[in-house]
């Protein structure tokens, strides 16, 4: 979760305004929320139909974000607003992993775990939004190709993990299959 929240502190909250702040207009910040939004609550319609299938959601989420990322810099701008779109409808799909790794927490531990997740999560943002600037103002595209790291490294570890890379949920119980 460290790792993917260096890229999701730093997606949502710095290239809009990057962007915003390339064309001269405020209305670009407004589109690229909007239509990250937008995909947001594509994808959670998605999950909400295929949620059970928690490892390949994810594995497709972070190929399709790493993508949408190295798409960025080489696409014309005006296609900038359906990126990312496509970026926040997969975003979503990392969700249902997030939910399954809070179950299988031990419950008489799971207050004092979640504690030290939320502190991870409220502190790599940051951190992501640190690199991901200096790497931006450095070079573009090596910026974009940091992003897309980290995607692909969330792929890999997903795809090297044999607990995490089968996980599909029944109606009643986990299954590995």
């Amino acid at each position: 979760m460290f790792l993917l929240n260096l890229a999701y502190g730093f997606v949502p909250n710095i290239l809009p305004v990057m962007f915003s702040v390339q064309s001269k207009s405020s209305i670009t910040l407004g589109v690229i929320k909007s239509m990250m939004a937008v995909g947001e609550i594509i994808g959670l319609m998605i999950v909400n139909k295929f949620g059970h299938y928690v490892s390949r959601l994810f594995k497709l989420a972070m190929l399709a974000c790493g993508v949408c990322m190295l798409c960025i810099p080489i696409c014309p701008f005006f296609l900038t607003g359906f990126l990312f779109l496509i970026y926040g409808m997969f975003d979503s799909l990392t969700q249902p992993l997030f939910s399954y790794v809070i179950t299988t927490i031990d419950a008489d531990n799971r207050g004092k775990i979640l504690g030290g997740i939320d502190t991870l999560i409220l502190m790599s943002p940051t951190i992501g939004i640190a690199i991901g600037t200096q790497f931006l103002t450095s070079n573009y595209v090596n910026g974009f190709l940091y992003l897309s790291g980290i995607f692909l490294i969330g792929l890999l570890l997903m795809l090297f993990n044999k607990n995490l890379n089968h996980i599909r949920l029944n109606c009643k119980s986990i299954t590995k299959i």
